[in-house]
């Protein structure tokens, strides 16, 4: 698993502050975690195929992918 991250500096109302882009090996171990931060979050792009975003709860976007 790799994890990167960046940050939004014309961040604004609405707009995260911070994004989080995680690649996995497993699709499994993907699911589980896109699963667990979608939990009173916002599903931004369903995960279908190698790539899937979310917002948590707390705001933060999420992007997670599967290496190639």
């Amino acid at each position: 698993m790799v994890l990167k991250a960046s940050d939004n500096p014309d961040h604004s109302e609405g707009t995260p502050s911070i994004s989080l882009f995680i690649t996995f090996d497993d699709p499994d171990r993907r699911a589980v975690v896109f699963n667990a931060l979608a939990e009173g979050g916002e599903v931004l792009f369903a995960l279908d195929g190698p790539f899937g975003m979310l917002r948590d709860k707390f705001g933060v976007q999420w992007m997670l992918t599967l290496a190639h």
